[in-house]
């Protein structure tokens, strides 16, 4: 099992039913998927700092004519 914790990302959206925003957040993630998102996480694994994350938007995704 691999193990992953993104700490202090400047800003988190949770896409669940909760919809929470979270700055300066910590994510766990055990073999590529989320599995905790907080503050003061901890792991055994790797520790990546200050990742900055952003998803595209639809419109990213369409291409120029």
């Amino acid at each position: 099992m691999t193990e992953l914790l993104i700490r202090n990302a400047d800003y988190f959206l949770t896409m669940d039913e909760t919809r929470r925003e979270l700055v300066s957040a910590d994510v766990l993630l055990r073999d590529g998927v989320v599995v905790a998102v907080g503050q003061n996480l901890t792991t055994e694994g790797e520790v990546i700092d200050c990742l900055l994350y952003t998803s595209p938007s639809p419109r990213d995704r369409t291409r120029s004519r």
